[in-house]
């Protein structure tokens, strides 16, 4: 069950930034052309409600600053967390787990599929008092960066994307968006990065987890629904949503 709110990490070396951007998703309703026969259709949009840069924190700092986001009262149980798991975010995966928080490892891959790993709760979590009983639990998702790329586009092509009110960051994330190219390298491979080593791409990146997030949890597909479930949606006052 996709959760109504999302906490993308992508984590970077000390010199660089560690990007966090929290998501909101919010059921849209579509009002279907009555003399066609057309049903009101149901669409999920994303609000960015919040980004935050960090430079130069230690991996537990980020992690407790994860701990901290995950358990304000508007996101207590109500969020879910994916992290970059690519190279050193793995020891911050790692340190969150221990913090009793449970992150999706999201894995860059150059291959062609995605793949869900799996192994013991005790070498996933560390908790040697747990009986599993042969038991496996998601390690994490090894996932092609072409495909995070695709969803991404998905999002950005079909409109479902929104930035709440006074973000931080925002004009950042455009400019970063608007540099991320993919590059064909000598193996024919498409590289997707900066197109510049000196422009950074950590809101890219995240961006690019959560994309892929939803479309992995929910298809992507307009569901149609029943007219009495019309939600009476408010976009201009939704809009105004605060986090903190």
């Amino acid at each position: 069950m996709l959760e109504e709110y999302t906490i993308s990490v992508d984590i970077a070396k000390k010199s660089d930034y560690t990007a966090i951007q929290i998501y909101r998703k919010k059921a849209i309703i579509v009002p279907g052309k009555k003399l066609l026969g057309q049903r009101d259709m149901k669409i999920n949009k994303f609000d960015l409600v919040k980004m935050e840069k960090i430079q130069g924190a230690n991996y537990n700092a980020i992690a407790q600053r994860i701990l901290l986001l995950a358990t304000v009262p508007n996101l207590l149980g109500k969020c879910d967390i994916i992290v970059d798991g690519t190279g050193v975010g793995e020891a911050v995966v790692d340190i969150m787990r221990e913090l009793k928080l449970r992150p999706i490892s999201i894995v860059f891959t150059g291959g062609n599929e995605y793949r869900e790993v799996y192994d013991s709760p005790l070498n996933v979590f560390g908790n040697k008092n747990t009986r599993t009983g042969g038991m496996q639990v998601l390690k994490q998702i090894n996932v092609p960066k072409k495909d995070l790329v695709d969803a991404a586009v998905l999002v950005l092509q079909q409109g479902l994307l929104r930035f709440s009110p006074g973000v931080m960051y925002k004009e950042d994330f455009l400019l970063q968006l608007s540099k991320f190219k993919g590059k064909i390298n000598e193996k024919g491979n498409t590289r997707y990065e900066a197109d510049k080593e000196s422009t950074h791409d950590d809101l890219v990146a995240s961006f690019l987890m959560f994309a892929w997030w939803q479309h992995y949890q929910e298809p992507r597909e307009r569901e149609e629904i029943e007219e009495e479930n019309n939600y009476g949606f408010n976009e201009e006052a939704d809009m105004n949503f605060k986090l903190f």
